[in-house]
């Protein structure tokens, strides 16, 4: 097929990282040895009936789809260091429950532990007891290969709560704080769990997660203020990543938020660039070179999956969104097909997890999103504020409330609605996502 045609170098980069992702994600699901013998066979076959078989780039996809299965094996085989009954380090990340993660310096280890809000992050304490070894694919995806039940905690050093959260706990309590403590912080633990169920069944779930839509609406309010201080395009949309670099650095630089911070960037890149193809490749070859250092988020990671898929929406899509929404003004016009396009690629994985969708995420989606950019260009300010006045911090607190009380009035109503959500089967997410191929490929023509 391609045999008689050149291909362009960022093609050939296309196809290395699509060899190297379908090594990991066969090796992944199939980790009996069997399976790749198999596997390898067809991709020769495939291979040779697409090029040349003395092309050296042929060489190269055998040698990147090997790469991806080694690369695996070599993760999901890791020893960790043998441990003593007595270890010391940070506290990297607390959970909601009883349970929080342990950075040693040479491996991170799960402790599950008797009193709930006893520690925070960046806490120094001294674990002793029972340490063991983890052989669960979705803890080792956060580099988590040790794990300890109870044992004695003794705190050496305490950080204490950041000052954001103190503040944003006295000025915005219950529903509005726990929302914009996730949007803003990536932190989700004072959301109940009943209104989780809630922002699932009114279809906006999204707004509360780190992802790459979140991180490109972060990217785009950094955008608009620099645009309004009479900035170039090309200078805001740089000025726009340095945004999103310190959201990232707010969220205290979560890995899941480093990764959506990547993801949402090469969207402003896209727009830079100016064309939709080589965004694409560029989004391609940024997850490869992730998953090359991690290639456990592939299957085992949420958060990877929707940042990908919600960028790939965006790029894709958000254009022809835009177009029909010019009877919103030019802000609400931009948030809200960025949004829409996330929300149309990020469904599949979304029912796929929850198995349940929304029947009224478009009207939700609709009165909700164009808020989003008030929530988070307050919100930044709120946090800035927090440091240094809290008198500042608390007039900007009034109109914060008021958009949050809105977003929570209207989840409240949505999901009060009997039919709201609908059970679906993994036979309709196969259609979904053959419709969405169709109209991509649609699209390319």
């Amino acid at each position: 097929m391609f045999a008689n045609c050149a291909i362009s170098l960022s093609k050939k980069f296309f196809y290395l990282c699509l060899s190297f992702t379908i090594g990991i994600l066969l090796t992944s699901f199939w980790q009996q040895s069997w399976i790749i013998i198999p596997a390898f066979l067809i991709l020769v076959i495939v291979t040779t009936l697409l090029f040349e078989k003395r092309d050296l780039f042929f060489l190269f996809l055998i040698s990147f789809f090997l790469l991806g299965i080694i690369r695996t094996y070599s993760v999901l085989n890791y020893q960790p260091s043998p441990q003593e009954k007595e270890v010391m380090g940070t506290v990297l990340r607390v959970g909601s429950g009883t349970s929080f993660v342990l950075d040693s310096g040479k491996d991170r280890i799960l402790v599950f532990s008797r009193f709930e809000d006893y520690l925070n992050q960046s806490d120094k304490v001294i674990i002793r007891g029972d340490i063991r070894q983890s052989s669960e694919a979705s803890l080792m995806k956060d580099r988590i290969y040790l794990i300890s039940f109870y044992p004695e905690i003794e705190i050496i050093e305490e950080k204490g709560a950041s000052l954001v959260k103190e503040r944003i706990s006295f000025h915005l309590r219950n529903r509005e704080g726990a929302i914009l403590q996730a949007m803003i912080l990536g932190d989700r633990d004072k959301i109940s769990t009943s209104w989780r169920k809630k922002l699932s069944s009114a279809g906006v779930s999204h707004i509360v997660a780190v992802s790459g839509m979140h991180v490109a609406v972060v990217g785009m309010v950094f955008c608009s203020i620099a645009l309004s201080l009479g900035l170039g395009k090309k200078i805001s949309l740089l000025f726009s990543i340095a945004g999103i670099i310190f959201f990232v650095l707010l969220t205290g630089g979560q890995a899941s938020a480093i990764r959506a911070g990547i993801m949402g960037s090469t969207v402003i890149v896209s727009k830079i660039l100016g064309r939709q193809s080589h965004s694409f490749r560029i989004l391609v070859l940024t997850g490869a070179t992730m998953l090359f250092f991690n290639p456990l988020l592939l299957r085992y990671d949420i958060s990877f999956q929707l940042s990908f898929a919600a960028v790939s929406g965006i790029i894709l899509f958000a254009g022809s969104f835009k177009e029909r929404l010019a009877f919103l003004p030019e802000t609400a016009q931009e948030v809200t097909a960025t949004s829409f396009s996330a929300y149309m690629f990020a469904l599949p994985l979304l029912g796929y997890y929850f198995n349940e969708v929304s029947l009224l995420f478009p009207l939700s989606n609709l009165l909700i999103i164009p808020t989003l950019y008030w929530v988070i260009f307050l919100g930044i300010f709120f946090a800035l504020f927090s440091l240094f006045s809290n008198l500042l911090a608390s007039i900007v607190a009034l109109p914060l409330f008021l958009v949050l009380n809105y977003i929570t009035n209207v989840v409240d109503l949505i999901s009060s609605i009997p039919w709201a959500t609908i059970k679906i089967t993994n036979s309709f997410i196969f259609l979904y996502i053959i419709f969405l191929c169709l109209v991509c490929a649609g699209k390319e023509t």
